[in-house]
C-alpha cells in the first residue's frame, strides 16, 4: 500500500475566495508593504491639494487590481455605489459619493506614479512588480 501524505497549510486558498470580497479588500490593504512608498508619495504631494488622498487612490487602485476593474471609470461606478467601499479605501465618508475622485484625478496620479517609480530606489517588495 502507499503511504499517505497529509499537507497542512497555514491557510487554503480556497478560504481566501469564498470570502466577502470586502474582506478580500480589507486584507489587501492591510498587508500591503506599502508604508515607505506611501511617505515618499506624500512627500511629493507635500503642499498640493489634498482634496483626494493619496493613500485612499492608492488603495483604491490596489482594489482595482483585486476586484478585476478593467477601468478608472469601472472603479469609479463601483465606488460611488459602495460607501462601504469608499470608507475601507479611505475616502471621506461625510463626502459620499463625491469623495470619489474624477478620472482625471486618477490620470494624474498614475502619470506621478509612474514618476514616482523611476525616482524610487529598485525595491525587490515592491508591490508594483509583483
Amino acid at each position: 500500500t502507499m503511504a499517505k501524505i497529509i499537507n497542512r497549510y497555514l491557510f487554503n486558498w480556497q478560504d481566501i475566495d469564498n470570502l466577502p470580497e470586502l474582506k478580500r479588500f480589507q486584507l489587501v490593504l492591510e498587508y500591503a508593504d506599502d508604508e515607505e512608498f506611501m511617505r515618499m508619495l506624500e512627500r511629493i504631494r507635500y503642499k498640493g491639494r489634498n482634496e483626494y488622498p493619496v493613500r485612499a487612490i492608492w488603495n483604491s487602485l490596489l482594489v482595482m487590481y483585486v476586484a478585476q476593474h478593467s477601468s478608472i471609470s469601472s472603479l469609479r461606478r463601483e465606488l460611488m455605489r459602495n460607501p462601504l467601499l469608499r470608507q475601507l479605501c479611505g475616502f471621506d465618508p461625510v463626502k459620499g459619493a463625491k469623495a470619489v475622485p474624477p478620472a482625471y484625478v486618477y490620470s494624474r496620479f498614475i502619470s506621478k506614479l509612474n514618476y514616482s517609480l523611476c525616482l524610487a530606489p529598485v525595491n525587490s517588495r515592491c508591490l508594483i512588480t509583483e
